[in-house]
């Protein structure tokens, strides 16, 4: 694919481009300038749903003067979240700046186009229809079993180490994390190569995180994958692989298209190097002398990950059976991934990185999909309203305005605890087959008293498994609570 920005084109949270220029298009549709509008679907507070994209790379195109959207461009928001991951179309600019390529009115272009800004002055109703340049595209990483000189999505399963070489980190149970989910915990390297070690320093996590897997690209000569320099001149970086972390802690690897991972830089401040992920997680490099967080280490509780056992699902292998375990599709985990920028004087390479959420407590109230990714040992989480009555008010809410994949994405907004599998399984009302389509219909028309209604199906149960009244009527208030956050109903 290309990189240029059209209407339409998709954004990092589900949402897309809506406005453009009007007077440049390609393939029929509109190209997006920086200013022009796209919307963001992640749901958080902070979000206004919609901004202004953003320039984040050094481009020298123009439209009457007014710089083009490309793939890796931001859009404030107001959440930092959302950027341009997709392009639709086989057009990409060159970097060339020499002389400034500039656009006027009436051009159409067509697909495969590759543009050297360099030197080029467009003429009114000028069209190009064949490549100007060879254009060589790069990624992070990619399946070795791409054609030579491709950056081919990878079509078959393979293991993990093809890729790369790989460490696993695991943190491990503190004193203060246990109790209130905060603090600092050593992160300790329980298989594979030290990619993220420093000499002479210690890691350790702040925040809620249980194991960070770290990559290195093998550098496959066929010049497709970003050398060190050039990856440290983009804000985010394309990658044909990702890692994820299913509810029962198990990586999966995913050939993917399209994919932009965020930078995260590694900056040396006093006698340690941090990194913020996002917003409650960091990781910092201590002086191996520091106690960290001044508390006991305990007995690591995480096995032993081998390496071997990870493969890389392309997509028509996700959601089947593979040696004996379920390869999670790509969309029900959660991909807290970035690619981590170190200072020269540590002599690391950038490192893609992802990590787990720890595992979920019994009784926990959150949003659907801050539980992706938490291993849930023997616990299901309780959606209340059922995830069939919420999208169902949703299409009746939104009908003709928001197709299914929008309305499946809002589904990560809805009140959910955590409870017993076993309580879940045979007391929900909406469980399995007991969620049928006179449940679905009579939870969608009021969805405040569904989740009271849910909720006491199973508080008898709730209490003969040892819950007191005042913990289930605080999960109760809690759901009601992010509910009303997140507008499902005052």
């Amino acid at each position: 694919m290309g990189d240029i920005i059209t209407v339409g084109c998709k954004t990092s949270t589900g949402g897309s481009v809506i406005t453009g220029s009007g007077h440049v298009k390609i393939n029929g549709l509109s190209q997006a300038l920086l200013g022009d509008t796209a919307t963001c679907l992640c749901g958080s507070k902070s979000c206004r749903g919609q901004g202004p994209i953003v320039q984040q790379s050094s481009r020298a195109a123009n439209i009457n003067g007014t710089n083009v959207a490309r793939v890796g461009d931001f859009v404030d928001t107001g959440c930092g979240n959302c950027y341009l991951i997709a392009s639709n179309h086989n057009v990409s600019l060159g970097t060339s700046t020499a002389t400034p390529l500039s656009m006027g009115n009436g051009i159409s272009i067509g697909n495969s186009v590759s543009i050297n800004t360099g030197g080029l002055t467009t003429t009114y109703s000028q069209s190009f229809s064949s490549p100007i340049q060879t254009q060589t595209n790069k990624v992070f990483a990619k399946s070795p079993k791409a054609p030579w000189g491709s950056i081919d999505v990878g079509q078959l399963r393979e293991p993990a180490s093809s890729i790369g070489s790989m460490g696993v980190y695991a943190a491990g149970s503190m004193d203060a994390v246990a109790s209130t989910g905060l603090g600092a915990t050593a992160l300790s390297r329980i298989s594979g190569v030290a990619l993220a070690d420093i000499a002479g320093f210690s890691m350790q996590v702040i925040g809620r995180s249980g194991v960070l897997l770290a990559l290195s690209p093998t550098q496959l000569g066929d010049g497709t994958l970003y050398g060190q320099e050039e990856v440290k001149a983009k804000s985010g970086v394309e990658t044909r692989v990702r890692f994820g972390f299913d509810t029962d802690g198990n990586i999966h690897g995913y050939h993917v298209d399209n994919a932009v991972i965020p930078n995260r830089t590694v900056e040396h401040i006093g006698d340690k190097f941090v990194v913020d992920l996002e917003p409650g997680i960091r990781i910092e490099w201590v002086p191996t002398t520091t106690e960290i967080a001044g508390t006991k280490i305990l007995t690591n509780p995480i096995p032993d990950i081998d390496l071997h056992t990870i493969y890389i699902h392309p997509e028509k292998d996700q959601g089947e059976e593979f040696a004996n375990t379920y390869v999670t599709p790509i969309s029900d985990v959660d991909l807290n991934d970035y690619i981590l920028i170190f200072p020269e004087e540590t002599g690391l390479p950038p490192l893609y990185i992802v990590y787990s959420k720890p595992p979920v407590k019994m009784l926990e109230v959150d949003l659907y999909g801050n539980f992706k990714g938490r291993p849930r040992n023997g616990t299901h989480a309780d959606h209340m309203p059922s995830q069939r009555a919420a999208s169902t008010y949703l299409q009746r809410k939104l009908a003709g305005f928001a197709d299914d994949q929008q309305i499946k994405k809002q589904m990560n907004f809805v009140a959910t605890v955590i409870i017993p599998a076993k309580v879940h399984q045979k007391y929900s009302e909406t469980y399995g087959g007991r969620n049928t389509p006179t449940q679905i219909a009579k939870d969608a028309n009021n969805l405040r008293q569904a989740v009271d209604n849910n909720f006491d199906a199973i508080k008898p149960w709730m209490l003969e498994e040892g819950f007191n009244e005042s913990e289930l009527e605080n999960a109760r208030n809690k759901m009601h609570q992010l509910n009303k956050e997140n507008g499902w109903y005052q």
